[in-house]
């Protein structure tokens, strides 16, 4: 259950069964700014945010690929259980073969603060082969998928049933002193980026979450 102020975390994952097994999680943080009777539940705050992004991620991924599902976590101010979602677990929609493990789309997320601690990005993982044109640049099908998904992630929304809900905003939030800021805009960036941390060289990644 949350209340307001508190900042939730929500990982966002997709999964590439590859020859080393790749799990890519994006993480967002959410910020509750409104408490209507006891509150939603974690299990229909991460289902809300399953169903506000999953759609987004599996037209940028490759069929190859799967959008695996999505866990909350409350961050702050104290630490809570995770609670994943996976209902909307499926395959991709790009197309078959995949991009190295490592290529990734880049979405560039702003707040109204100037400089890096004003910025944010997110890593949109294993773009299927026919979303790059001849010339390497992104084909406009799949530029239109980031900026569907860069909508969403800018999104907010309300969880829960009857009196009993919780809106939340998407939010950055500073590592030193846990201020929050607003996400206002999110705009894809070309050419495509990488995530070093993901390699078909490195060993298979352990599932966050059945």
């Amino acid at each position: 259950m949350a209340v307001v102020n508190d900042i939730y975390l929500a990982r966002m994952v997709c999964f590439n069964p590859g020859v080393n097994a790749q799990y890519s999680i994006n993480v967002r943080s959410y910020l509750c700014t409104a408490t209507l009777g006891t509150g939603a539940t974690d299990a229909q705050i991460a289902a809300s945010i399953e169903g506000l992004v999953a759609t987004q991620f599996k037209a940028a991924i490759s069929s190859f690929c799967s959008w695996w599902g999505c866990s909350v976590q409350r961050y702050r101010p104290t630490l809570g259980p995770t609670t994943p979602a996976i209902a909307l677990r499926g395959v991709g929609l790009g197309s078959a073969t995949p991009c190295p493990a490592q290529v990734a789309g880049l979405i560039k997320l702003q707040t109204a603060l100037g400089g890096k601690r004003g910025r944010g990005r997110a890593f949109v993982p294993f773009p299927g082969v026919g979303s790059v044109s001849g010339s390497g640049q992104a084909i406009a099908a799949y530029t239109t998928s980031l900026v569907n998904l860069g909508t969403v992630l800018v999104a907010g929304f309300t969880s829960g049933v009857g009196g009993n809900t919780n809106t939340f905003q998407p939010v950055l939030v500073n590592r030193l002193t846990f201020a929050t800021n607003l996400i206002l805009s999110a705009s894809p960036s070309f050419p495509f980026s990488q995530q070093r941390r993901r390699s078909q060289l490195r060993r298979p990644d352990v599932a966050p979450f059945a």
